[in-house]
């Protein structure tokens, strides 16, 4: 089965790959309604322009003509397609349409988290992600848009994670939907390649010691939970749970403003931004992926984490309760604070040199099952084969 991706800016080159967004009027209003939404939007919330269509409808039309798809698959097309581009392009091609969020963004009025607000279970408005003059309209517009949509469409919605199947579920474009749950799935022949001390000395950090690595395109952003995990490793050395244990801070990411993490006294070794090879370096060196995500729909390094054998510890959000078993391929916080994961971490530490390998091939094999892109790809054909 061949695919198509079509895209606003292709930068890897791939033959199906498609880039249509191209310069002129499109591009500038695309640019100046990212840059609005980023200054209007309150902190904490990531706002987008979701009623922007940048093509017309006879480039849609050439488009389905070229691609001839058995199934449209939508995945992230905040200021680039709106819900009526994906109406067109199933009434050109008779193909169905499977809506696959990996955040919130495809279920809301603009929120691509929603920070505990269920107003677009019910048609938004009085948005606080925005200020009130703006709020009040956009997001119910957008959310009224999609609605109006989704009714005459002939889809499924496939979520990645039980945490968005119950987000989408209660979501006003989807209220009568099919759902499907596949796992975004992660290539096992790019991750989990070196063994610990292997990956370690590439990275050129100490062989000895028990290695936590948090990871995030910013660190410090709210959703990713810093602040707890600084709370819970205080609060582990003022146990002495940490006393004779060298346990060591492995950071990826965007690392300014990491006071509270400097001032643990911990080893740290700040990786910054890294490519591919270096990250999955890091997913091997580290002993556990720790993610105290407190809002979030993956994130994605939980998957590649567990492909890389690194067992994962953190709160009962996102993914990991699809793919973390208890005592076995990490551990889950019973409650989201710093208590619950002070408590989590607690148990991990106290695994032996023994347990520790255990779960690494524990966890690569629970990769491979549930979330290889080998069986995300099957899951999509068998989707495509039941539409037709």
């Amino acid at each position: 089965m061949a695919s198509h991706m079509l895209v606003w800016e292709s930068r890897s080159g791939a033959t199906d790959v498609q880039a249509v967004g191209g310069r002129g009027w499109a591009a500038l209003r695309r640019f100046a309604g990212r840059a609005w939404y980023r200054i209007a939007s309150r902190r904490r919330y990531v706002f987008r322009d979701q009623r922007m269509n940048s093509l017309s409808r006879r480039r849609l039309a050439a488009i389905a003509a070229e691609t001839r798809p058995d199934l449209i698959v939508v995945h992230y097309i905040s200021d680039f397609l709106d819900f009526d581009d994906v109406a067109a392009l199933q009434t050109l091609t008779g193909a169905r349409v499977a809506f696959h969020p990996v955040d919130m963004g495809l279920l809301t009025g603009g929120c691509h988290y929603s920070w505990g607000c269920r107003r677009y279970r019910d048609g938004c408005g009085s948005c606080p992600a925005l200020p009130a003059r703006i709020g009040r309209d956009v997001s119910a517009r957008t959310l009224a848009q999609k609605v109006a949509a989704t009714r005459a469409l002939d889809h499924v919605v496939v979520v990645p994670s039980a945490q968005l199947a119950k987000d989408a579920e209660g979501a006003a474009p989807f209220a009568n939907s099919t759902f499907r749950r596949i796992l975004i799935g992660v290539d096992p022949a790019r991750l989990g390649r070196l063994d610990r001390a292997a990956a370690r000395e590439a990275l050129g950090i100490p062989r000895e010691g028990i290695y936590l690595l948090f990871g995030a395109q910013e660190l410090t952003d709210p959703r990713k939970g810093m602040a707890l995990l600084v709370d819970a490793l205080a609060s582990l050395a003022a146990d002495g749970a940490l006393d004779g244990r060298r346990v060591a801070l492995l950071l990826v990411g965007h690392s300014g403003g990491l006071g509270a993490l400097d001032a643990l006294g911990l080893p740290m070794h700040r990786l910054g931004y890294v490519g591919a090879d270096t990250l999955a370096q890091a997913y091997c060196a580290a002993d556990f992926f720790v993610c105290p995500s407190i809002e979030d729909s993956g994130p994605m390094m939980v998957n590649e984490a567990m492909m890389s054998g690194t067992p994962v510890v953190g709160f009962q959000i996102g993914v990991l309760p699809d793919l973390v078993v208890e005592g076995k391929t990490g551990a889950l916080a019973d409650t989201i604070d710093c208590t619950g994961l002070t408590a989590a971490l607690s148990r991990v530490l106290a695994w032996d040199d023994a347990r520790r390998a255990e779960s690494r091939e524990t966890c690569r094999t629970h990769a491979i099952r549930h979330c290889s892109v080998d069986e995300q790809v099957r899951a999509f054909v068998n989707l495509s084969a039941n539409c037709s």
